[in-house]
């Protein structure tokens, strides 16, 4: 069982096994992009990314309360991804969110720069409405 207001320096899988079942209200989480800026953000294709981070949402969900929420930050083509598997596992989409995040001039000499940040708004059950 993991304390409240402790920080843990744990893999995300196995940090996520000391969740009891159905607690968490809201998840806001912030994972690698595999943009290979780092080694904890390098994978040796795409389908591991997908792997990894099919394999962290899958031991996630159980966690959540039916009434909780997941905000999920990545780039726009891996929430392509990331949004189609939250579908499939039951999940109910509730909004893709835009963040105008511009950090200065890109680098980039091939593509345009990407000053935005795509965040995915889901929810266990649907929203109640008001």
């Amino acid at each position: 069982m993991i304390k409240i207001d402790e920080i843990y320096n744990l893999d995300c899988i196995d940090f996520l096994k000391k969740i009891d079942k159905e607690t968490i209200n809201l998840a806001v989480i912030d994972p690698p992009y595999n943009m290979s800026k780092a080694d904890w953000d390098t994978f040796k294709s795409h389908e591991h990314f997908l792997k990894f981070t099919y394999k962290w949402i899958d031991a996630l969900i159980p966690k959540l309360k039916n009434d909780g929420s997941i905000y999920i930050f990545n780039t726009p083509f891996n929430s392509a991804f990331i949004l189609q598997h939250l579908v499939e596992k039951g999940l109910i989409f509730q909004n893709w969110i835009t963040w105008d995040k511009r950090d200065g001039l890109g680098a980039s000499k091939r593509k345009y720069s990407n000053g935005q940040e795509t965040i995915l708004f889901f929810t266990k059950e649907m929203l109640p409405l008001k």
